[in-house]
């Protein structure tokens, strides 16, 4: 048999745990492990019916392969999302606050953008070696379907943004993970924000140091970020923070989606 292990923490748990399983209990003296460190390719190798790999961790927006055997849930939902940190004022947390034609009746209060970091804050050669390694790249949008849509600089570019230098920055780990799905959803909310591709661990440490900024602060609302992550996951606890508020998932919202974010009509939660 052959096990597929993914780069996240909960895939290579179970695929480990299920090969020692097939091994100590089943008797099967040889284990192939399929180890894949990089998103890269994730949802389109699932398509492939050609491909034997056990994966016993499946996201719902992964589409769906004739080699696929779903009985029922294995007991723990994930649930992918935005998320802000705590420290992040609540103003700054929900999409409606962050409309465009939304003015303050007090002209000296800070505009809830104010708390996010500016275009170009995150350096990306600071984790990635070459731009040609970019998490979002010259390969991506023929790896995730876009047919518009292009990487600018390791980031996405909302219409809304293309020339504005004051919109600030929203992180995703790869184009790959949820398929143009939030980019929709940044673009059909009229937000300001550029897509800025980090990685996991990129995203991890951005979260680190906005949580180490607000400590330093001593309570006082602090700079936020929005940034892509799912749960159950450790970070929240290591590093609090709630979901980035948009409007509730619905299959209406869920049948105009494109993988091509500028076709596509989303504007709801993932």
């Amino acid at each position: 048999p052959t096990i597929e292990i993914n780069e996240w923490g909960s895939s290579a748990i179970q695929g480990s745990v299920f090969r020692i399983l097939l091994e100590e209990m089943l008797g099967f003296e040889t284990v192939r492990v399929l180890y894949f460190p990089e998103m890269t390719n994730f949802h389109l190798r699932a398509e492939e019916d050609t491909c034997q790999a056990i994966s016993l961790e499946l996201w719902q927006d992964v589409p769906s392969s004739k080699s696929q055997v779903i009985t029922q849930p294995l007991g723990v939902v994930g649930r992918e999302g935005l998320y802000v940190p705590k420290s992040t004022p609540a103003a700054s947390s929900h999409f409606q606050l962050l409309q465009p034609n939304l003015t303050s009746t007090n002209p000296e209060a800070p505009s809830p953008y104010d708390f996010f970091p500016t275009w170009g804050d995150a350096n990306l050669t600071d984790l990635f070696t070459d731009p040609e390694n970019y998490a979002c790249n010259n390969r991506t949008p023929s790896t995730v379907g876009w047919t518009e849509s292009t990487c600018t600089n390791g980031s996405w570019v909302s219409p809304q943004c293309s020339e504005n230098e004051e919109c600030k920055e929203l992180y995703l780990d790869h184009p790959e993970s949820s398929l143009g799905w939030f980019e929709a959803l940044v673009k059909n909310l009229e937000l300001k924000f550029r897509v800025v591709y980090l990685g996991i661990e990129g995203i991890m440490k951005r979260v680190e140091k906005v949580h180490g900024q607000a400590v330093e602060s001593a309570g006082e609302d602090g700079k936020g970020i929005v940034y892509y992550w799912w749960e159950p996951h450790p970070l929240h606890m290591q590093f609090p923070s709630r979901r980035f508020t948009v409007p509730e998932f619905s299959e209406e919202c869920s049948n105009t989606y494109s993988s091509e974010p500028m076709d596509s009509g989303v504007d709801c939660d993932h």
